[in-house]
């Protein structure tokens, strides 16, 4: 599951054989762990989008290190200690009894998206799911998948296989990789990075700056460009695995496009210069941009009690936390956080 809290709230609930990962998301030293305990696992993330982007990427980390993956949706973006919380257990007993196969779930999240009975919406759901495919250690399930994604798309069998090997070939060739990208409706390299991979490319340049990100408070979900937050994976396993050389943190980066992009800019001498400033200044950037936000969902609830005249002394935590937020900002933009 996704939180550490949501760990404990299940083993206080009788659910024991449950694990989150700390700080960061799922890593692959922490799925390599994972199989030697266990030859299956059910993901149990956040009903939020970013819960269902976290077990899209865990789907795929699961299956290259050929465990068998499930996963359960939680309903109204809900996370599991709030059903604990509200002592609502046997209806979570009740979704980990009928779990989804992993790639059944990632089926029905590109079909939710993208229209199959148009060319276009096919050939998308298509591109999204290959990756996943292709990720899967066992041959006997890449086929299975690739047989059911014929029979939702109403497809010939023969073309999806067709499509998949011409894909593979693609990719080996470097080809500009498709999957992810399609889903988020993307296409191609864009002109230039944005202000988070910026920061991550500044860090992968200098490792040896990285923890200046990690004392500066950003984490992977404060992060907005999902290349930034898998270089930021790759650099907290590398950190946390006290490796040191560029050439061990490109290994660790899945993503062909994005460890040559990261090579080239290591290359050109970019970041040569005023790298600290680069990343204490983005780093205070990205811890703002999360402070507004939580500040804005703060503020949002806070209108909503107002409307249902909620318990007063919930209503002053509210105030309280806001409070402490906008002064937290404020430091941030007075340059004062220490950063």
């Amino acid at each position: 599951m996704e939180g550490y809290m949501d760990a404990l709230a299940l083993h206080q609930a009788g659910i024991t054989n449950c694990v989150a990962p700390l700080g960061t998301a799922l890593t692959q030293q922490q799925v390599r762990l994972l199989k030697r305990y266990a030859g299956k696992g059910v993901l149990l993330f956040d009903g939020d989008s970013a819960g269902q982007k976290a077990t899209a990427r865990a789907i795929e980390m699961l299956e290259a290190q050929d465990i068998i993956v499930q996963a359960v949706e939680l309903p109204d973006g809900q996370d599991p200690a709030d059903l604990v919380q509200k002592g609502e257990i046997e209806q979570l007993r009740s979704l980990l009894e009928k779990p989804q196969e992993g790639f059944a779930y990632l089926l029905g999240k590109a079909l939710e998206v993208h229209n199959p009975s148009r060319v276009e919406g096919r050939e998308r759901i298509r591109d999204f799911l290959f990756p996943f495919i292709a990720a899967s250690a066992s041959a006997l399930r890449r086929d299975g998948y690739l047989s059911l994604l014929a029979d939702s798309l109403e497809a010939d069998a023969q073309a999806v296989r067709q499509d998949f090997t011409l894909w593979q070939a693609g990719r080996r060739a470097g080809a500009p990789r498709q999957g992810h990208d399609a889903a988020d409706g993307r296409a191609g390299e864009p002109q230039s990075p944005s202000a988070d991979l910026f920061i991550m490319l500044a860090a992968a340049a200098n490792q040896d700056l990285f923890p200046l990100v990690r004392t500066g408070g950003v984490v992977f979900s404060d992060l907005d460009d999902e290349r930034a937050k898998a270089l930021f994976i790759a650099l907290e396993e590398a950190y946390r695995e006290e490796e040191e050389g560029f050439e061990a943190l490109c290994e660790r980066i899945e993503d062909p496009e994005l460890r040559d992009l990261v090579i080239r800019k290591a290359a050109s001498g970019e970041f040569d210069m005023n790298q600290e400033r680069i990343i204490r200044d983005g780093v205070r950037r990205i811890r703002q941009r999360t402070l507004r936000k939580k500040i804005e969902h703060l503020s949002a609830e806070m209108r909503r009690a107002d409307k249902e005249t909620l318990d007063p002394v919930r209503m002053r935590e509210l105030l309280a936390e806001k409070m402490h937020l906008d002064s937290e900002l404020e430091r941030l933009k007075m340059g004062a956080a220490g950063v």
